[in-house]
């Protein structure tokens, strides 16, 4: 693995920064993952079918990806998180505001990742522009494993991408287990993820895996939402199931608990799902039951929902 000066700064960083912190227990938790500049069209009335063109005057642009928004909302119950990623300036500068301590791991004249978000009032579709983050996956592994081996890490890390490189992701997680590293993990509906062979093993490695109602089905291979549940709670770590509307599950070997969702109006569900992660392990960071961990992850879902963008209000919003 070959990394230029710029690449290996921001590994420094990483490493430097959480040795200037180690002894601070409000800054222990790291998120890491993808960024994307989401440019999300509203008010459609339906997917535009093929020849097909639809007009709206409603455009919103704001940083998006699992990472940012599960950092943004941490730093919105304040407690922000450091976060690795790999972001343009401008969605810099908004984790900036929001107190959200960066690591970027995007070149100066490295293209950002694009997400196109078309929104109706019951789903999404996405069209997304990679850019950087095809080659953020590697750099994120050396610069964790980096951490790790100075010790430097911090007590909880949750990762929110797709992984590629499952086998190294495996050993770096057996490491860091093995150091009292608790860790997390959302990677989101990959139908190529699904038939990996090793994907099972993986996820046996983290403490909580965050999926929802789809990617359960799609995960277990199972043909019923029943024999999912039933599937996941002997997966042999702690597995949180959101349902949207219909609230959330938490599942473990001894425990199966529900928490329903509060009713709103969506505005437009993107990142609700990023939102409700940095709800239930802001919760769980606090020594919150299953319970009450769903019960505030599912809050700040609705919240989510309820705003274009999936982002809370930046402090210059007030």
């Amino acid at each position: 693995m070959i990394f230029d000066a710029t690449q290996l700064w921001g590994v420094f960083c990483v490493i430097e920064t959480a040795k200037e912190k180690a002894g601070d227990p409000g800054s222990t938790m790291l998120v890491a993952g993808e960024g994307f500049e989401d440019w999300i069209f509203l008010g459609l009335p339906s997917w535009p079918g093929p020849g097909q063109e639809f007009k709206t005057d409603a455009l919103v642009r704001v940083p998006g990806g699992g990472a940012v928004i599960t950092s943004a909302w941490l730093a919105h119950l304040g407690r922000p998180p450091r976060l690795i990623s790999a972001l343009s300036p401008d969605s810099a500068s908004v984790m900036k505001e929001l107190g959200v301590e960066l690591t970027n791991l995007r070149m100066a004249d490295e293209k950002s990742a694009v997400t196109v978000v078309l929104s109706t009032a019951e789903d999404r579709s996405f069209l997304t522009y990679n850019g950087v983050n095809a080659h953020l996956e590697e750099r994120l592994l050396y610069a964790l494993r980096e951490a790790s081996v100075q010790e430097v890490l911090g007590s909880y890390l949750h990762l929110a991408l797709e992984p590629h490189e499952i086998g190294s992701w495996i050993a770096l997680l057996k490491e860091l287990r093995g150091k009292a590293c608790r860790v997390s993990w959302d990677a989101g509906y990959s139908e190529s993820l699904a038939k990996h062979p090793e994907l099972l093993a993986l996820m046996r490695e983290v403490d909580v895996l965050f999926i929802n109602h789809d990617e359960a089905l799609l995960y277990s291979k199972q043909n019923t939402i029943e024999q999912a549940q039933a599937f996941w709670q002997t997966l042999g770590c702690e597995v949180v199931i959101k349902q949207g509307k219909n609230g959330a599950l938490y599942l473990s070997a001894q425990v199966s608990v529900h928490a329903p969702a509060p009713a709103i109006e969506a505005k437009d569900t993107t990142g609700a799902g990023d939102a409700f992660n940095a709800g239930f392990l802001f919760a769980r960071q606090n020594g919150k039951s299953p319970q009450e961990c769903l019960a505030l992850g599912n809050e700040l879902g609705a919240r989510a929902a309820s705003r274009i963008g999936g982002m809370p209000p930046l402090p210059s919003d007030s």
